[in-house]
């Protein structure tokens, strides 16, 4: 069924939804710099090298770019970008080939290499996040805030359709300019897919131009309509951007394992099984994204929530070191509650469970919510999360906790606020006040180190360990 409609019918269709390259004539480019962590690690390195070389030798010091005899080259050195917690969070191209590491892994002691050109970096986010600056700010010398949206500290989205014939002969010519010019000045590598909107952009990027290495070291890659059928239904439903494994599950579930029988089956069941998600990934199925990258801004969401989640720096099998993992969460999301002048009507927790656990019955995570009187008071969110803990938590077989979130949703202005019958309004506002102080006086340098719970002295605490941390990591 699939070859009657590659050719003429599909492109029909394709058409039929103003598909066409020619008759849109929207370009978006998806942008991300190649093993970023591990990219700036090297770079800053061989900086930091010529900086004491220059000190040391003056104006007869000899620098390097990537360090003497390319020894930080990011495509030549075998390193990784790794947390205290043997987190790997980013590896070098080299690293990969050779050892198979992946980003977002575990790695124990007796698997680390042992070669003297191995290279473990430590993270350091403050520092990685000002080098992400400086890639975007070369990005806005050809292409309006207005058309850019940073996706991640690493990765952005252009819409370059008003913008590449004032630099360049092609789009093509266009991407790689923008490579170029990011590898002289700041000697970063990049992966980038063009298309005609941001989901087959994004798509394009990570499933063929990151393996499209021209003789430059750069990555790209075009898909057209055209490729819907040849590239994208090729490609492996969990490899799709945003289709997780939750999902992946869900659609086998229906008798769907590829993007091909994704896009041929009935959309309303596909809409019936998965919701309004359905209808987003069976549209990506096609090809179909309607984002426009300047109406950002206009975008509202139908329901917030604030949550905060953490992976923990070791399988947590006490149930009272879970349980005050989970207040230090709770304590963060009504921070951010009362700084908003906002409370929560609904608290959810979730509980994610070691991997390969013989006590988790196959279960890799639970996880239960709570509608209660609006609030944003941290003793309040404390018993309701604590009573959700152990209302799911299995005492009986004690698996290992390995991640740990709290969210509050059904959010309303702090404005309204119900008192409680068994507690005088002066005493709840009394509360209401101290944590107040308590978030304030947390927002001065080194605040979150001077002020902080007594359990925070407890050996499980993460509350000072994480106090001077960016994204969970090391600034």
């Amino acid at each position: 069924m699939k070859k009657q409609l590659t050719h003429e019918n599909l492109k029909r269709f394709i058409e039929d939804f103003n598909l066409d390259q020619d008759k849109d004539g929207r370009l978006i480019l998806a942008i991300d710099v190649k093993s970023f962590y591990n990219s700036a690690s090297c770079i800053m390195q061989a900086k930091f090298e010529n900086e004491e070389a220059v000190r040391k030798y003056g104006a007869k010091a000899k620098t390097y770019k990537y360090g003497k005899n390319d020894r930080y080259h990011p495509l030549k050195v075998k390193s990784i970008v790794m947390s205290d917690g043997h987190l790997v969070m980013s590896t070098s191209p080299l690293a990969k080939k050779i050892y198979g590491f992946k980003n977002i892994m575990r790695l124990p002691d007796n698997q680390i290499p042992k070669e003297k050109d191995f290279i473990i970096w430590k993270p350091h986010m403050a520092q990685f996040l000002f080098e992400s600056m400086k890639v975007f700010n070369i990005f806005k010398r050809f292409v309006a805030p207005l058309d850019i949206h940073v996706y991640s500290c690493d990765e952005a989205f252009l819409d370059i359709t008003q913008y590449w014939r004032r630099y360049a002969e092609s789009p093509e010519a266009f991407c790689k300019m923008l490579q170029e010019i990011v590898k002289d000045e700041l000697g970063y590598y990049m992966s980038a897919g063009l298309s005609y909107n941001m989901s087959m952009a994004k798509m394009c990027m990570d499933n063929e131009a990151k393996y499209n290495d021209d003789a430059e070291g750069h990555l790209f890659a075009r898909w057209t309509p055209d490729d819907v059928v040849d590239k994208l239904w090729e490609v492996p439903l969990i490899d799709v951007w945003n289709i997780g494994t939750n999902t992946v599950r869900d659609l086998n579930k229906m008798g769907i394992t590829t993007m091909a029988e994704l896009a041929l089956a009935n959309p309303k069941d596909i809409q019936r099984s998965l919701k309004s998600r359905g209808v987003a990934i069976y549209k990506r199925a096609w090809g179909i994204d309607e984002a426009v990258i300047s109406r950002k801004g206009e975008y509202k969401p139908k329901i917030r929530g604030i949550g905060r989640g953490m992976t923990l720096p070791r399988p947590y099998f006490n149930y009272n070191e879970i349980e005050l993992a989970l207040c230090e969460l709770a304590d963060s999301v009504a921070g951010i509650l009362i700084d908003n002048k906002e409370r929560s009507a609904t608290i959810h927790i979730g509980i994610g469970y070691e991997v390969h656990s013989e006590t988790s019955n196959g279960r890799m995570h639970v996880g239960g919510q709570m509608k209660v009187t609006a609030t944003n008071l941290m003793d309040e969110i404390h018993h309701i999360v604590t009573y959700l803990l152990d209302q799911k938590y299995d005492h009986r077989m004690r698996p290992p906790v390995r991640r740990l979130a709290v969210r509050a949703s059904t959010l309303c202005s702090a404005s309204y606020f119900q008192y409680n019958l068994m507690e005088s309004p002066e005493a709840s506002d009394k509360r209401e006040a101290f944590d107040k102080l308590i978030i304030d006086l947390q927002k001065f340098p080194e605040g979150r180190q001077k002020v902080y719970r007594v359990s925070a002295l407890n050996y499980a605490s993460n509350t000072l360990k994480r106090a001077g941390d960016i994204g969970g990591h090391a600034a």
